[in-house]
């Protein structure tokens, strides 16, 4: 569900524990991806086109599962050098997996997002992501000609034309310092599924 009030109760709590981290690309250089069994789909459709799931792992900090993060891609086993291609057809699908999200987009995405996005298209995103919840299901696309689209749960947030959007995605998740050195490894299919 996407419309409801946030309890101040819930506010401090969340800002006094885990106010510092972001669903995605969130706090401390390499907490754990733990192994867990195969959760998400193994493919998915983009534009028509068959993406594969490539890998996939669950992002820890400080001892808290706080999502279920996976990448998807036209063949398994692609080199990251190949990934990050504005050619390639591309998704993340991230299930948020801890009871309590924080309200507060943490500074990784807000950089992400804000050097990406129109003030309007920022601010729906942002306002959105007070409201996800234990379970909902955050989808990021990219298909060449039709842009980064973004949706929750299935319902559809918003696109951006171009690539740009889909490129800081890779780059937070899969870049030259990533979130989390882990969990890069257990999307690009580095780590057979044993994953810490």
């Amino acid at each position: 569900m996407l419309s409801r009030p946030i309890s101040h109760a819930k506010r401090g709590r969340t800002g006094i524990f885990l106010g510092r981290f972001l669903l995605g690309g969130l706090l401390l250089a390499a907490a754990p991806v733990q192994a867990e069994t195969t959760t998400m789909p193994e493919r998915i459709s983009v534009n028509g086109q068959t993406l594969r799931l490539h890998g996939e792992g669950i992002r820890s900090v400080l001892f808290i599962d706080v999502y279920r993060c996976a990448l998807y891609l036209p063949r398994k086993n692609m080199p990251v050098e190949e990934i990050n291609n504005s050619d390639t057809a591309s998704a993340f699908q991230l299930k948020v997996i801890y009871a309590d999200p924080p309200d507060t987009m943490p500074d990784a995405w807000r950089a992400t997002l804000r050097s990406e996005l129109s003030d309007r298209l920022f601010r729906r995103v942002r306002n959105t992501y007070r409201d996800l919840e234990k379970d909902d299901v955050l989808k990021v696309i990219y298909a060449k000609g039709a842009g980064t689209r973004i949706s929750i749960n299935g319902e559809h947030l918003l696109t951006d034309p171009g690539y740009g959007l889909m490129a800081e995605f890779l780059d937070m998740w899969l870049g030259a310092n990533p979130v989390s050195e882990g969990l890069k490894s257990a999307l690009t299919g580095g780590d057979d599924g044993n994953r810490l």
